[in-house]
């Protein structure tokens, strides 16, 4: 009889788990559109070299928030595509800040940087204090914000970064008068 419900929370258990990956599963890849208004949490964090960057020293630009981890094969997949959008808009009013969400030592995240290539911004969050401003539940994951400092959108997974309707986005924002 012992035996028997063991078996049944053990499915049961299962079932919830699957439950909650297929959610998470589906999200991948969603662009949501965030209340507007809501003003983007500001934070200070710690760059490759030591030098400590705030999301409000970007005030008056368009700002990519991208979390990421080196760790993360998704976030592999789509840095050769933030790489493409980085110089497509690096001389316009347009910032992509990369925050590293795993604890890998500073020569560690430079040598991945360095294979990888990424020539924008990349920031450090250790103990995860800027994810849970953001409230993150994976990466990779990007939040877009206005000139303003107002959260726009959300994006859960890799994206093509230069395709048109994110192209459309961004252009529409950049030019958007304050």
């Amino acid at each position: 009889m012992k035996e028997n419900s063991i078996k049944k929370d053990i499915i049961i258990i299962f079932l919830i788990a699957m439950f909650v990956l297929a959610i998470l599963f589906l999200q991948r890849g969603k662009i949501t559109k965030i209340k507007s208004g809501s003003k983007a949490p500001n934070f200070t964090a710690t760059d490759i070299n030591g030098n400590k960057i705030s999301l409000s020293d970007y005030k008056g630009k368009v700002v990519l928030v991208n979390f990421w981890a080196t760790w993360c094969s998704p976030c592999k997949e789509e840095i050769p595509q933030l790489n493409k959008l980085y110089k497509i808009m690096q001389n316009r009013d347009f910032v992509i800040l990369a925050i590293a969400e795993d604890n890998k030592s500073s020569n560690e995240l430079k040598a991945f940087i360095k294979k990888y290539e990424m020539p924008f911004t990349v920031l450090t969050d250790p103990g995860r204090v800027i994810a849970g401003y953001y409230r993150l539940s994976g990466v990779p994951e990007t939040f877009l914000i206005d000139k303003n400092g107002k959260l726009i959108y959300k994006f859960i997974g890799p994206k093509d970064w230069t395709g048109e309707e994110l192209s459309e986005i961004f252009e529409k924002l950049i030019n958007k008068k304050e």
